[in-house]
């Protein structure tokens, strides 16, 4: 693997995926899957056009929290899906839209 999975951070396997206009390295199909899950999760909450920066902590089997960025805007989130990472059960935002970035969608 030439970088860290962008979901759980693990340095093996050998998926890559386009996401956003972006090539991405992930581990396996499941945390792509999951990742890209996870934006338009967080596009729907915020009326964003797009994600600049996500990033997924505190995992913790197929609960987690993180954050995202869209220009100055940052909005903190828990989520939780299927271990496969097919499907996001639980999205919810911590924190509302912050900074000057636009909202528009």
């Amino acid at each position: 693997m030439s970088a860290p999975c962008a979901l759980c951070g693990a340095t093996w396997g050998e998926h890559r995926r386009v996401v956003q206009g972006e090539t991405l390295d992930f581990c396996c199909g499941s945390c792509g899957d999951f990742y890209e899950l996870a934006i338009v999760e967080v596009r729907r909450a915020t009326g964003w056009p797009r994600v600049d920066r996500l990033f997924i902590e505190e995992v913790d089997g197929v609960d987690g929290s993180g954050w995202a960025r869209f220009g100055e805007s940052r909005v903190e989130f828990d989520v939780s899906g299927l271990p496969d990472g097919s499907k996001v059960t639980r999205f919810a935002l911590r924190s509302p839209p912050s900074g000057a970035g636009p909202r528009g969608g």
